[in-house]
């Protein structure tokens, strides 16, 4: 895996540029809430201004197309899980170590295709 500079990193997480007395926000309080990278907050946006609608209860299009978004994000994160980690007697152990430090790339593709509309 390439170096990624951290400042490209930075720039998908809108809130890290704020500044706080002239200097970067550093930010740990993950426990309680995670910051939120900006492909998230656009499909948000997607979501909360064209497409609300409760899922797996109603018949109608936004109903359907937020089902399917969710049970496809469900596919994509379960595969991941099931590759990454072995759930035995309800404890979870990971695989293969070097597998969390990355996010594979089917993901990232699938993640994209899905934020993107793509349905193929």
């Amino acid at each position: 895996m390439e170096s990624v500079e951290i400042h490209h990193i930075r720039e998908s997480f809108p809130a890290l540029k704020t500044k706080i007395h002239g200097k970067d926000l550093v930010y740990f309080d993950n426990a309680a809430s995670t910051l939120k990278h900006l492909s998230v907050l656009k499909e948000l946006d997607q979501h909360y201004y064209h497409e609300t609608a409760n899922i797996h209860r109603g018949v109608h299009y936004l109903s359907k197309l937020g089902t399917q978004k969710y049970e496809r994000t469900r596919d994509i994160i379960q595969k991941f899980i099931n590759e990454t980690y072995h759930i035995e007697n309800e404890f979870i152990c990971q695989l293969d170590p070097s597998k969390f430090d990355m996010i594979p790339e089917y993901v990232i593709v699938e993640c994209d295709k899905l934020v993107s509309g793509d349905t193929t």
